[in-house]
């Protein structure tokens, strides 16, 4: 087929200039922004608002004495219910007790409190927060029962509702958040110290204990958690424990190490945890001495999942 000479020279002339914009694409490096965006996370929600979670606290501790070893599992899982109340510098919210599960198995001298569900189940506690997540306080809307020990109350234990009360495992609902902007790659470590304090007084046990420990925090990039696109944050905790105190007659001293692992997901939009796991293990000896003196090694391993079931906004 004949093709005129200007036609050609033409078809050449639009073939270079396209292989030069070509070859120009190719060789300029796309530009990415110089500041990614940052989100400053915050707990926000309005009046009516319903979240529905579900938790898996699974403990085993484990006692070694006089040549021989004791262990001990217990397993709650909880299905409760969280609606704002009121939404404004803080937020409260009415927890209910949907469902309780508890389950242990293991040596003697582990016994927890003996929990009925039936006492529990469809309770009522009020929670409230500050806006990252930190516990102002929880109070009882219902009357929640529940047993320890046998005959513990006359010998001086713990008063009925005090900090073995189950509700206040529930806390854990509240991530703490970070308190500076955040972007997907960021990292940093925050030094944490709990001064000694007689506040662990019951009756004829009291406590002084002293915690320090250094908490790296990492953004580990942005995920899909029940359709809400969540920020992923990972937290690698150790922490040094010291403890004295007496217990019927005897003083007894605790030391120990352990270590935590945890990773939260939190839809920064709506301002919801959505899903928290965490790995915790310790291991410390404790020496008391009186009556008798002895000394013990114990260890304690906590795995617990959070997860957000039902999100029902107003």
């Amino acid at each position: 087929m004949f093709i005129p000479k200007k036609l050609r020279t033409l078809v050449l002339f639009v073939g270079l200039i396209l292989l030069v914009f070509i070859s120009f694409c190719l060789l300029t490096p796309t530009k990415s922004p110089a500041n990614p965006p940052e989100d400053k996370l915050t707990y926000h929600s309005k009046t009516g608002d319903v979240l529905v979670y579900e938790s898996v606290r699974e403990n085993t501790r484990t006692m070694e004495r006089s040549g021989e070893s004791s262990e001990f599992t217990t397993t709650r899982t909880y299905n409760f219910q969280l609606k704002t109340e009121t939404a404004m510098d803080s937020l409260s919210f009415e927890l209910t007790v949907n469902k309780l599960e508890t389950a242990g198995e293991g040596g003697r001298g582990f016994r927890g409190p003996n929990l009925d569900p039936e006492k529990i189940i469809g309770k009522r506690a009020r929670i409230t927060i500050k806006t990252n997540g930190e516990v102002k306080g929880i109070t009882a809307i219902d009357s929640i029962a529940f047993e320890e020990q046998p005959g513990r109350e006359e010998r001086g234990g713990r008063p009925p509702g005090s900090r073995m009360n189950p509700v206040n495992l529930l806390r854990v609902a509240f991530f703490m958040l970070p308190d500076r902007p955040i972007k997907i790659g960021d990292s940093w470590t925050e030094d944490y110290q709990e001064p000694a304090g007689s506040d662990l007084s019951f009756g004829r046990f009291s406590q002084e204990r002293k915690v320090t420990g250094k908490s790296k925090f990492s953004v580990v990039g942005k995920e899909k958690k029940l359709g809400l696109d969540c920020y992923h944050i990972r937290v690698e905790s150790q922490y040094e424990s010291e403890a004295h105190g007496s217990m019927r007659g005897s003083d007894y001293n605790s030391e120990g190490e352990g270590e935590v692992k945890a990773d939260a997901w939190f839809a920064h939009k709506e301002g919801v945890l959505v899903e928290y796991q965490t790995n915790e293990f310790y291991e410390g000896t404790t020496a008391i001495s009186g009556e008798t003196n002895r000394t013990m090694a114990n260890s304690n391993e906590t795995k617990s999942t959070l997860k957000l079931v039902k999100y029902s906004p107003k």
